[in-house]
């Protein structure tokens, strides 16, 4: 726990919580649709403000992909940005936000190019089949525009459509340095960025940052 700021690290190590297996809190936060799920679970903590998601392709967790695949190539590929936007779908869709409207939610270094797709076909889902989510009162998307943060990678293409998608206020980013997978020097890389406004670097670099933690 950083006392300073506040935040409290928790990892999940544990099986996957079903509808089966949970606790009751846990099942009346799902509003008994099943998708109870160690995030839903986090979310009964009333005083929590911010929830940052990271996901991890090494835990004893099942992990999307992990299953298909032998290698940490094809694994590591396809676990984390698809690990976050079952984590979204879960959040937005069995209503967590709506019924804490004050949480603030990050989605952490697992990039952020998928986010525009998965928020169209979420909307798009919802208008066809609202009648299994009643719990929500506006469209999915603009639940994450309200209280959601996305990460970005230095060096990934897209990073103005996600903008695009959500608002230069709602990305974040890290170096995430010394992980193998991320090269000494990203943040400099980006802010270096031909392709991006001053506007939308400063934000991403260090505004946004501060004002979904509350340090502003």
């Amino acid at each position: 726990m950083n006392a300073a700021l506040n935040l409290i690290g928790v990892s999940v190590m544990a099986p996957r919580v079903t509808a089966d297996n949970a606790p009751p809190a846990a099942r009346t936060i799902a509003g008994g649709s099943g998708q109870a799920t160690s995030l839903v679970i986090l979310s009964q903590i009333q005083e929590m403000e911010r929830l940052g998601i990271h996901i991890t392709s090494g835990s004893i967790m099942p992990t999307l992909g992990a299953h298909r695949f032998k290698t940490r190539f094809q694994s590591h590929t396809v676990s984390h940005p698809m690990e976050q936007m079952a984590a979204m779908v879960g959040l937005i869709g069995s209503g967590v936000l709506e019924r804490h409207p004050n949480l603030r939610v990050a989605f952490l270094e697992s990039g952020g190019g998928w986010l525009p797709y998965m928020l169209w076909r979420l909307d798009e889902q919802y208008e066809q089949q609202s009648f299994e989510a009643p719990h929500l009162k506006m469209k999915p998307s603009r639940y994450f525009q309200r209280q959601c943060w996305i990460s970005v990678e230095s060096d990934e293409p897209n990073v103005k459509a996600v903008a695009d998608a959500v608002g230069e206020d709602r990305l974040v980013i890290s170096s995430d340095f010394p992980h193998a997978d991320h090269a000494p020097g990203g943040l400099k890389r980006f802010a270096d960025r031909g392709d991006l406004s001053d506007s939308l670097k400063r934000k991403t670099l260090w505004d946004n940052t501060m004002r979904f933690y509350g340090l502003t």
